[in-house]
């Protein structure tokens, strides 16, 4: 079967269940910290 690939490893498609099409992945660069600060 297929595998997702996750932080924690990888998971079987069949044991994901019903999923959202996308999350939002904040990454925290020098760019981000400096035009968001807080």
């Amino acid at each position: 079967m297929s595998t997702i690939p996750t932080v924690t490893g990888e998971v079987d498609v069949a044991d994901l269940g019903r999923t959202y099409m996308h999350e939002h992945v904040f990454v925290l660069t020098a760019d981000v910290q400096q035009n968001y600060p807080d």
